[in-house]
């Protein structure tokens, strides 16, 4: 498949949870007052939510370019993979921080895999900058690819929760838990059989 096709496709995956990043944002810049309690909280917060979101729209942005291969064999790679893993873990740690300021959806099963997912992330990405350091390039892109499928899981839930109301009519409440394991098993499962097709 051609790198180009590769990037369109990761970045419409990514469509979902880069737009309604940019909603977030702008309606936490209004501070709007006496919205769904599940939008209040991010007006209620707005330092805590431009801690999770912000670093999170660059590491979506970012995220599909790094499969480029010519862009691979350049210093911009390097650069950008420093700021990748950067914004990633801010957002990361922004959005650990926020299920347990907010009133979690799906409260405590939601605070505990938020964490283990964060930190898998968190630790896939520094396994994957230390073998880049030490030129394990198979090992690096491995762990990379693997925090980036679990960090995307946030905009493949989405699109499972859309679908839900689409098709069922069924409200976001009722869908973010099954959607969300259903999108990290996606993603994950997904990843892997490629990992293991191309034998990397």
């Amino acid at each position: 498949m051609r790198d180009w096709v590769k990037i369109g496709l990761l970045f419409l995956v990514s469509l979902p949870v880069l737009l309604g990043t940019w909603e977030r944002l702008v309606f936490v810049a209004q501070g709007a007052v006496g919205a769904p309690w599940v939008d209040q909280r991010y007006a209620d917060h707005p330092w805590l939510s431009a801690l999770h979101l912000m670093p999170g729209a660059v590491f979506f942005l970012l995220g599909p370019l790094q499969f480029l291969s010519r862009l691979r064999r350049g210093p911009w790679h390097r650069w950008a993979g420093r700021l990748f893993i950067l914004t990633g873990t801010l957002s990361g740690i922004g959005v650990v921080w926020m299920v347990w300021v907010f009133p979690a959806v799906g409260g405590l099963l939601t605070q505990a895999v938020t964490m283990a997912i964060v930190g898998a992330i968190i630790c896939l990405m520094s396994w994957g900058w230390r073998c880049a350091r030490r030129r394990q390039i198979a090992q690096h892109r491995r762990a990379m690819m693997r925090a980036y499928a679990l960090g995307l899981s946030v905009s493949t839930t989405r699109i499972f929760i859309d679908l839900a109301e689409a098709l069922a009519g069924l409200e976001f409440m009722s869908t973010f838990v099954p959607a969300s394991a259903a999108g990290v098993a996606v993603n994950v499962l997904f990843t892997e059989a490629l990992l293991r097709r191309k034998g990397r």
